[in-house]
Order: structure tokens, then sequence, then C-alpha cells
């Protein structure tokens, strides 16, 4: 992805848990794809998993 984990964390999971949630069935979840994988962070449990697909 170019960024280390800790600067992508810096970066974007801020921006991401501050987002308001407009409908209570929507889960918060983003992927980003790097080269053949897709990483994909959601909020479950009030806690941050990340899964890794190809």
């Amino acid at each position: 992805m170019g960024l280390s984990t800790k600067l992508f964390f810096k970066k974007h999971l801020p921006q991401i848990l501050q987002e308001p949630l407009k409908d209570k069935t929507c889960k918060k979840e983003i992927s980003y794809k790097c080269d053949d994988l897709i990483y994909t962070f959601k909020e479950e449990n009030d806690q941050i998993v990340l899964s890794i697909s190809n």
C-alpha cells in the first residue's frame, strides 16, 4: 500500500471512527486493495477487525 501500518492507522482510522452512522443497520467498514489482496477493516463489538482476502 505504500504506507507503514502505523502511518495507515494514524492517517485513516480516526476519520473512519468519527463518521456518524446514519442507518443503525449499517456497519462501519472500509476496504483497500493492494496488489492482489483486499484489506478490509470493520468494527465489531467495539473493536477493529482486519480481514485479508484475494
